[in-house]
């Protein structure tokens, strides 16, 4: 990927480490876009800090929340995703287990910006598109 350094982005939220440092300060110094998560927000506020110190992000703020957890929703909302993926793409995922679907739709979560699994739902009942690119 040689020539794509300004294209990369490195992100760094709550931990103990400062390993993410290093990696954040040579994305940074290639040009890519930086961001840290402040300190001040974050349960383990080492590997922010130490980001911040070795290296200077693009931006700094506070994160407020991230995707729901879909292991903390309501059965009927994985049985309604089961069941549009079903509709979309033939494939039954109901015999898979739960913990796997639940990480596989967390997963889609943050890759699509929904905060919930009800809104995450809606969205499968209004998107093909969406329903092909969950399997």
């Amino acid at each position: 990927m040689a020539g794509l350094e300004d294209q990369a982005f490195a992100i760094v939220l709550s931990g103990t480490g400062s390993d993410g440092a290093c990696g954040l300060r040579a994305v940074g110094a290639s040009g890519g876009f930086t961001f840290v998560q402040a300190p001040e927000s974050a349960l383990f506020d080492a590997m922010p800090s130490a980001a911040i110190t070795l290296g200077h992000p693009d931006v700094l703020a506070t994160v407020d929340h991230g995707p729901e957890d879909p292991e903390n929703h309501h059965p009927h909302l994985l049985n309604q995703a089961i069941q549009r993926l079903k509709e979309a793409t033939g494939i039954d995922f109901s015999q898979y287990k739960e913990t796997t679907l639940c990480r596989q739709l967390h997963r889609r979560l943050a890759v699509t910006g929904t905060v919930s699994m009800e809104a995450y739902v809606q969205r499968l009942a209004s998107c093909e598109d969406l329903c092909h690119r969950s399997r």
